[in-house]
């Protein structure tokens, strides 16, 4: 009787072992690839950047465009002048007009900011936009073109010293403080004086379209 118990055991067991050993393995990864939607998403804010930047800001375009893109298993590197020697070259991606870079996961895919991360060169690290802030598309592309602005005031050649100048660092090399650092923005006096700013501009934005506004 337990002869036939364990034939029988052994029989059911024999179908599940062959399935589980076909199967791929949960822990197997699959390998590198920008997803699509991610793509579309790159290259429209890369779009929107060579049309309408230079309309905007002055040197707009002369500002390096790095990305570096988070997603849960990897970080992709687009747009980078001097990728360093951790990162694998991938391909070419006609779409980004760039060379895609490849390496293993070490920052958190939620990032959505802009400092020296790779070869000392301003880049934009940025999670994909279903984990971040950004949450849509339209949000995200133009979280991007905001970063990109910050890699232009980081081209100054005074940037960084004028930054250190601030003393506000606390020490901290990496950047990350003007990520941290308490700013007031719940401060009634701040958004006050910040609103009164801001009408002044506008008015004198109007007066400059006046035959009465003087240079």
């Amino acid at each position: 009787m337990q002869q036939r118990d364990r034939m029988f055991a052994l029989l059911v067991s024999v179908p599940f072992i062959l399935v589980t050993l076909a199967s791929p393995s949960a822990d197997c990864q699959q390998e590198p690839a920008l997803l699509e939607r991610d793509r579309i998403r790159l290259a429209e804010a890369f779009r929107l950047g060579d049309e309408l930047g230079n309309l905007i800001w002055s040197d707009w375009n002369r500002a390096p465009f790095a990305v570096l893109l988070i997603t849960p298993e990897y970080e992709y590197l687009i747009r980078h002048p001097k990728p360093s020697s951790d990162f694998t070259y991938l391909h070419h991606d006609p779409l980004l007009q760039s060379g895609v870079y490849v390496r293993k996961r070490i920052l958190q895919p939620n990032l959505l900011a802009s400092f020296p991360a790779v070869s000392g060169i301003s880049t934009i690290v940025v999670g994909q936009a279903e984990n971040t802030n950004a949450k849509s598309s339209t949000c995200w592309i133009l979280a991007i073109l905001h970063e990109h602005f910050h890699q232009l005031q980081a081209s100054q050649p005074s940037y960084y010293s004028d930054v250190e100048a601030l003393n506000l660092s606390g020490g901290d090399q990496t950047g990350m403080w003007m990520l941290n650092y308490p700013f007031p923005y719940e401060s009634t006096a701040v958004n006050q004086r910040f609103s009164s700013l801001c009408r002044k501009l506008s008015d004198a934005l109007e007066a400059r379209r006046s035959d009465n506004f003087e240079a």
